[in-house]
């Protein structure tokens, strides 16, 4: 696969052209948040701030405290670590394989997001193979960050713009420490925990947060201190 993150941050810059945009407000969750700070290290000038829920710095640590091993056992493979194995999964095994390990993964997450409510519709089989096989294809390849290590030590480089990070507390994808480390090596950003909320974006703690913070950056151009 020709999907990389250096292929994405090409078409950040593709795409803010194509608009006609000098710089832009960077928005993103999870993965997108790391994404978001990628982009502001790699075009830091068309940046005016950055708003990040749930951020995923895609250490080693974050990756591997994801996938409890007891929980994946049956996708272990000899030679190969577990990431390496369930892409292998994805890009070679047969149809049910693919299914199979899909719909673990899906309700792997469910069962970490244990506060959401009500409970979500397992999404199309289509989507979801979709959506993991990327997710595997990135992983394996430590979404091409050298441990997660250049994100935390490059943050020197982020342009002098507003950003603030929203973080639920129960949140066990990507857990509140990620969030922690990053404020302390970026001391002006703004941490803000969502009391309640885990991962998803659509708890009603969360949205209310996202709400409230871009409405004050329409006001102002700022996140304010509250």
């Amino acid at each position: 696969m020709h999907n990389t993150t250096a292929d994405l941050l090409d078409d950040l810059r593709r795409l803010r052209e194509h608009l006609g945009l000098a710089r832009w407000l960077v928005v993103g969750g999870s993965w997108g948040a790391t994404l978001a700070l990628l982009h502001a290290l790699d075009d830091p000038a068309a940046v005016t701030g950055m708003l990040l829920r749930g951020v995923f710095l895609a250490r080693g640590q974050d990756i591997t405290g994801f996938f409890d091993a007891a929980a994946w056992v049956r996708w272990q493979r000899a030679g190969a670590s577990l990431v390496e194995a369930l892409d292998g999964v994805m890009q070679k095994g047969s149809e049910a394989e693919q299914s199979e390990l899909v719909r673990h993964w899906w309700r792997w997450e469910q069962s970490l997001e244990a506060v959401a409510s009500p409970t979500p519709v397992e999404p199309p089989l289509a989507l979801l193979l979709q959506r993991y096989r990327v997710q595997a294809h990135y992983l394996r390849h430590g979404c091409w960050l050298d441990d997660g290590a250049a994100v935390l030590d490059r943050l020197a480089g982020l342009p002098n713009v507003p950003l603030r990070l929203l973080h639920g507390t129960q949140d066990r994808i990507c857990p509140p420490a990620g969030a922690l480390a990053l404020q302390q090596r970026w001391p002006a950003a703004q941490l803000r925990w969502v009391d309640g909320a885990g991962h998803a974006p659509t708890h009603p703690a969360m949205v209310a947060a996202m709400r409230s913070s871009l409405d004050t950056w329409v006001r102002s151009g700022l996140f304010g201190s509250t």
